[in-house]
């Protein structure tokens, strides 16, 4: 009996080859599984990044055309595919292409990445003004596709007493 217990306190617990070959296999289907799953989750990252990024050039495209029909004040469309907004100080020229707008000013020029379509104006209707001027516009309507959704963005112009006055008396060579 003495034998017996010498004999097995004296044994080394070791893993067989066979056991490690599977601890492998299994490390590496949970490696493998890990790695599809960053690859999935790193691609549909990029995607939403895309994404936000159109949405933000479109959303800024609108808040700075808003904000220069606001200050403007004049807004003529002096072409088929063209803005021109006439502020205190500069004068704010957009040109509207298949998919970017150009916005030129005196000392910048800004383009945006959206697709838009020619814009549509209404003229403001005034008695005495002449007809070969380039009407005011009073509302502007652009239809931009955003992410392949066509979205419309609508602004329109009130003038003060004082321009539509000046430009009533303004005298003309």
């Amino acid at each position: 009996m003495l034998k017996s217990i010498l004999h097995n306190s004296h044994r080394v617990k070791a893993t067989t080859l066979l056991e490690l070959l599977i601890v492998m296999a299994a490390g590496s289907i949970v490696f493998a599984s890990a790695a599809k799953c960053y690859e999935i989750v790193f691609k549909e990252t990029s995607v939403i990044k895309g994404v936000l990024n159109t949405m933000e050039e479109a959303q800024r495209f609108h808040y700075i055309l808003e904000r220069d029909v606001f200050h403007a004040s004049t807004v003529i469309q002096p072409g088929d595919a063209e803005l021109a907004m006439q502020t205190d100080s500069n004068l704010v020229q957009y040109t509207f292409k298949d998919s970017l707008v150009i916005r030129k000013m005196p000392n910048r020029t800004d383009t945006f990445h959206v697709v838009s379509n020619k814009p549509e104006v209404t003229p403001l209707l005034l008695e005495g003004y002449p007809e070969e001027e380039k009407p005011l516009v009073e509302k502007l309507t652009l239809k931009v596709t955003v992410l392949g959704k066509e979205e419309n963005f609508r602004f329109r112009k009130n003038y003060s007493t004082e321009t539509l006055l000046n430009l009533m008396t303004e005298e003309k060579p």
